[in-house]
């Protein structure tokens, strides 16, 4: 959330507690501000959900497949999990690689020399605590593997009929591989929203994208400086779920202007078709057609921006806060304009790109957690120096997006310069017949001049040679044609103007919106924080959120502390935006060890239910599980009373 006032933080408690609201402030925006958890985690990247208060373990795979659609099929023995079924080469990344590295290495492991040649992602999904991406690499036939002591047996398969017992991931997996025969675009579209089928999908030269249409809550926009409330009570109804879906135009970049017909004809790439509710997001399946924008959502993580009108009935209302920014709140819009894509949209809330779910991307966080973890623990200063190499792979990153859009952005101008000289051609035919027409005009009047000349009756005295006025109409015409054709050329140079203008200002926007990293002096002070609260929620199973563009490291520190309060006894009624950075330091420190202390208390768990608890002992990671009735109280012993004491009598 923004840094708010201590006057600011008293109208939204005065608007919360009020029925009816408050200064201007609805009882339900007042209750969203104060809540302090307007930023729930949502990536969309899952499949299916990891267990439950665990971090996923990050691992990789390789499909080999021929051109036949066979692939390699392993048996696992009973040294690991999943005993007997059957899987593919992979396995856990080690400290400091990527997802393709690690699958290279455990499949030359598993299977012994593997072909040369391209792999690609296919799939990452998490399954059983497990964070696995799949790729796929073509193989020209069948190859005998050599199999180490992790796997049984081997066999080529096809992928429409593997192998049983076949492990759980991988029949998750073969998915994006297997024909659709016999289902709709609404099928698909149904299967991509329940997460049966990945996004995309392509069908034919189409691809299905699951999109986020919108988000509902608090964000901010960092170029108007405002903090918008979208209500989840008007989103997040049947009317706006079918309103979302009803085809609604996918853009690539908002549009200049209203959407009107040049808009449409360099932007629009597809339309939505399918929509649903997700968590507290409005979420869409669109049908995508452009084969450039295809390739670049699936390969860079995009986001999205929707466009929507308000009438001035719609009951929109705008507050303005103590430090001189805007709190609009927005009214029920009439009119859903289109959808575009971008590279950071401002229902991510300050987080990575998460508007486009693209399940085939293998996204920055696939690398070891081993590595992350001993980056976050250094306690010789060197977060600051891992702070910086991130910011300058995330520049490195944006630079080579802005060149994709760069290439996008040419290819569609070449477009719209090919429809010019088709719309050029047609004008010069055009004036050629209406050339051919006038000379058979002016061949049909010296024809006329010739018979009068033959019949001088009729003839004025004062009339020109017929030559001599055939040869002014022609010149006339000839002049008028030339300032036709200078006219057109005019407008044509009129235009190409304007069409590099709006690249330009496209990618200038585009740049202004790409998420740009603190001063490193800033990230050296947040490094420690969000480490210091990434010990606290792994507890709960949980990560710290990152800074927020604009936000101090001190608002950082009490809004991450704010989400533990409650477990603090000393601290759970203080409100901590009120206190000076020395005394939140204090705070903040007794709110951590007081949730750590929490989290091993069962009384808030339901019957039956089971959570790990995972702490590091001495280097070692030790996880227990804690329950409350569980089926792990009856393994224990009956508990035994003394009822009384007496003497034995013989």
């Amino acid at each position: 959330m923004p840094t708010v006032s201590p006057a600011q933080e008293r109208l939204m408690q005065a608007a919360a507690h009020t029925p009816g609201g408050y200064g201007g402030v609805p009882q339900a925006v007042g209750r969203e501000f104060v809540a302090k958890d307007a930023y729930p985690a949502t990536t969309g990247a899952s499949i299916v959900a990891a267990a439950e208060g665990a971090t996923p373990i990050q691992a990789a795979g390789i499909i080999f497949l021929t051109p036949e659609g066979q692939a390699l099929f392993v048996q696992r023995s009973d040294q690991g999990d999943y005993a007997g079924c059957w899987a593919f080469p992979g396995g856990k990344l080690e400290p400091g690689e990527v997802a393709e590295e690690a699958a290279l290495r455990e499949a030359a492991e598993e299977v012994g020399a593997i072909p040369d040649g391209e792999r690609r992602p296919v799939r990452r999904v998490t399954l059983a605590g497990v964070d696995f991406t799949t790729f796929v690499q073509e193989v020209d036939a069948p190859f005998k593997p050599t199999l180490n002591d992790e796997h049984t047996a081997w066999t080529w398969a096809p992928i429409t009929a593997p192998p049983e017992p076949l492990h759980p991931g991988v029949t998750l997996a073969l998915v994006p591989l297997l024909p659709l025969d016999g289902l709709t675009e609404l099928d698909i579209a149904r299967r991509i929203a329940d997460e049966t089928l990945p996004s995309p999908t392509m069908m034919g030269d189409m691809a299905l994208f699951a999109l986020r249409m919108t988000g509902t809550g608090f964000s901010y926009r960092p170029q108007l400086d405002e903090i918008v409330w979208r209500d989840p009570d008007i989103c997040l109804t049947p009317d706006f779920v079918a309103r979302s879906g009803a085809g609604v135009p996918v853009l690539w970049k908002h549009a200049q202007g209203s959407l009107g017909s040049d808009e449409f004809a360099k932007r629009v790439i597809g339309s939505t078709m399918y929509a649903w509710i997700k968590d507290d997001e409005v979420w869409v399946i669109a049908r995508i057609y452009d084969a450039d924008a295809i390739a670049l959502m699936t390969e860079t993580q995009l986001s999205t921006s929707p466009a929507v009108s308000f009438a001035a009935t719609d009951g929109n209302a705008e507050v303005e806060l103590d430090d001189g920014r805007r709190l609009l709140i927005e009214g029920r819009p009439y009119y859903i304009d289109h959808l575009a894509i971008c590279a950071e949209g401002v229902w991510d809330k300050g987080g990575a790109p998460a508007g486009v779910l693209n399940d085939s991307t293998v996204r920055a966080d696939s690398m070891s957690d081993e590595t992350e973890k001993d980056a976050r623990r250094d306690s010789d200063g060197r977060e600051t120096d891992k702070a910086r190499e991130d910011a300058a792979r995330r520049d490195e990153a944006v630079d080579n997006m802005m060149k994709r859009f760069d290439s996008f952005m040419t290819k569609m101008s070449d477009r719209m310069d090919a429809m010019e000289a088709e719309k050029k051609k047609a004008d010069e035919a055009e004036a050629e017949k209406k050339k051919a027409d006038e000379a058979e005009a002016e061949k049909k009047k010296a024809e006329d001049a010739k018979k009068d000349e033959a019949d001088p009756a009729d003839k004025g005295e004062d009339m020109e040679p017929t030559e001599m006025a055939a040869d002014k109409r022609r010149d006339a015409a000839i002049e008028r044609m030339k300032d036709e054709f200078k006219k057109r050329e005019d407008a044509l140079r009129a235009d190409a103007a304007r069409e590099i203008a709006d690249v330009k200002r496209t990618l200038l926007d585009l740049k202004a919106q790409m998420p740009r990293s603190a001063m490193d002096s800033d990230q050296g002070n947040f490094a420690p924080i969000q480490s210091r609260w990434d010990d606290v929620g792994r507890h709960f199973g949980e990560r710290a959120q990152p800074p927020m563009m604009g936000e101090s490291p001190q608002t950082y520190e009490g809004r991450l502390a704010m989400r533990y309060q409650s477990h603090s006894p000393d601290w759970a009624k203080v409100e901590l935006s009120r206190l000076d950075s020395t005394t939140l330091e204090i705070a903040a420190r007794q709110i951590a060890r007081d949730a750590i202390a929490a989290s091993t208390r069962t009384d808030h768990l339901t019957d039956d239910a089971v959570v790990p608890r995972t702490e590091y002992v001495d280097g070692h990671k030790i996880t227990r599980f804690v329950g409350r009735k569980s089926f792990i109280h009856n393994l224990k012993p009956p508990a035994q009373y003394v009822r009384k004491f007496g003497r034995v009598e013989h």
